[in-house]
């Protein structure tokens, strides 16, 4: 992203609480992905869209369960939460006491019941991580997104693929965004749906190997970081890199 620099999502999180100001602040939407669990085939993340919902100071956040089948990439999502915040002007008028509610989703998914019917175990589950003695080179480029381990071990994504990963992101997203109220006439779909995320304006770092102690194929995962915090949208999301 020499000196220190906030990384994306967190530049978004500070416009999204920063101080009024007399001018409208743009409609901001940022998506970040957390670790949940880790089955033997798939991964499944936490995949948090916060809309600043057009204001100063406000942010209502959106969570998504999404399991990632580790060979070929697709995805399965599940709404499960949705909370907003924003000053309390009932508990103090001057704005400066912040509140927070949680709105209602239809039909909201239980994570941990589908962590039980997936078969699948908690992200901080030990021994999974698997330990990276060396260096682990992460290359995004015109051929794709490449990960080599000093052991051999190779991942390669190609970039058709990574684009279609990313256009679909917030697609699918777009598809299963429950309306809420806004100030505008704009809803969450809209600022999800049509995104064009080229993989050439994002960066990628490694996030973690995940790998049973048996004889298991080892899942590598990749975040992929792209947006401008300054503009209207920013993405952090977990990408699996097949092997080979």
């Amino acid at each position: 992203m020499a000196r220190t620099a906030l990384k994306p999502a967190a530049c978004a999180l500070a416009l999204l609480i920063v101080a009024p100001a007399a001018a409208t602040p743009p409609d901001i939407v940022d998506l970040h992905d957390e670790l949940f669990g880790i089955g033997l085939e798939e991964v499944l993340v936490l995949r948090t869209v916060t809309d600043n919902m057009g204001l100063h100071a406000t942010g209502l956040s959106t969570v998504f369960l999404a399991a990632i089948d580790g060979a070929t990439g697709e995805e399965t999502l599940w709404p499960l939460y949705r909370a907003r915040f924003a000053p309390d002007h009932d508990r103090d008028p001057t704005g400066n006491t912040m509140g927070i509610e949680t709105w209602p989703l239809t039909d909201p998914a239980d994570p941990f019941a589908i962590l039980t019917e997936r078969k699948v175990v908690p992200a901080g589950t030990a021994g999974l991580l698997w330990p990276q003695a060396g260096t682990v080179t992460v290359t995004l480029d015109a051929e794709g997104l490449s990960v080599s381990h000093d052991d051999g071990a190779s991942f390669h994504l190609p970039a058709p693929q990574l684009a279609e990963i990313l256009e679909r992101t917030t697609g699918q997203l777009a598809e299963l965004a429950q309306p809420y109220s806004r100030p505008n006439t704009l809803t969450l779909a809209d600022l999800l749906a049509g995104r064009d995320i080229a993989p050439d304006g994002c960066t990628a770092s490694e996030d973690a190997l995940l790998r049973f102690p048996a004889q298991t194929a080892p899942i590598q995962l990749v975040r992929i970081t792209c947006g401008d915090p300054e503009e209207d949208f920013t993405l952090s999301r977990l990408v699996v890199v097949p092997q080979g």
